[in-house]
């Protein structure tokens, strides 16, 4: 912008005039991606105790129509997948309920894309929505029942497929059985965790080289980013700036919303600076 400006006008101090103003401008707080992320991400709870917790994600849709909810143990890996009528919330959790609570032990914490956002666990989640995808472009799906069978047939192949970070498939740890041949399987735990420590240990130092070093407080002002699929695409990057309320050792933020509370990883939010200037806050 500066030397856009500079080829038909020039003051002094005129540098850092541009710069102040650019600072203090709030369509550019919304509008602009930075290069680098804020706050250095807290490493992952490991879970290796099976069915005591589940990841659930959403899938579609996929060739304009077709829906799914994906509900994964975060230990064993286990995988359900059930086709989803509407992307309401209410579907959602009908389908939790039927699919996951009536069949399975009642597992004691749900995460899921859009709270605390695990990133580890629904990093796998998105491998799998791949598969479904590799698998589309293979057959035609042109009614419910199609996809339906296409469900099933990906959550067969994932539960029976081998797992590298365990050393087993999901089925032969939730079960103590193989998939495919009847033979046992004994799974062990401690070297189990011991993996998931290591893998949840590398993602996370990996992650946090480039992110910059900084804390939130409650108190500060932050831009949330617009993480909504449905925006268009000239939609401002980010809203806000919001209030911190409170800071949580999970890597989550709760920020002030109008008249609620949000509670979001510090994946999505960057801090409004003091060189923004008042402007920015509104």
């Amino acid at each position: 912008m500066t030397q856009s400006i500079k080829a038909t006008f020039f003051w002094r101090g005129m540098d850092s005039d541009v710069k102040r103003y650019v600072q203090r401008c709030h369509v550019c707080a919304t509008s602009k991606t930075l290069p680098q992320a804020y706050g250095q991400i807290p490493e992952k709870t490991v879970e290796v105790r099976p069915w005591n917790e589940i990841a659930v994600d959403s899938i579609g849709p996929l060739q304009g129509r077709w829906r799914a909810v994906s509900i994964m143990d975060t230990s064993t890996r286990l995988l359900e997948l059930a086709a989803q009528h509407d992307p309401s919330s209410a579907e959602a959790a009908r389908i939790v309920d039927q699919v996951w609570f009536n069949r399975y032990p009642r597992p004691k914490r749900c995460i899921y894309d859009g709270g605390s956002e695990f990133k580890l666990d629904l990093q796998e989640l998105l491998e799998m929505h791949r598969c479904i995808n590799e698998k589309l472009r293979t057959e035609k799906i042109s009614s419910k029942e199609d996809w339906e069978n296409c469900l099933s047939s990906v959550a067969y192949a994932l539960r029976a497929s081998h797992h590298t970070m365990m050393g087993c498939s999901p089925a032969q740890a939730a079960f103590g059985r193989d998939m495919l041949f009847d033979v046992p399987h004994a799974v062990d735990w401690e070297a189990q965790k011991e993996r998931k420590e290591a893998q949840v240990a590398k993602a996370t130092a990996r992650e946090n080289a480039g992110r910059n070093t900084h804390e939130y407080a409650p108190g500060d002002m932050v831009m949330v980013a617009n993480n909504d699929p449905r925006r268009a695409k000239l939609a401002p990057t980010y809203t806000g700036p919001y209030e911190v309320d409170a800071v949580r050792s999970n890597g989550t933020v709760v920020v002030k919303k109008q008249r609620y509370l949000e509670t979001l990883h510090m994946r999505r939010l960057r801090p409004v600076t003091p060189e923004m200037g008042a402007s920015v806050v509104k």
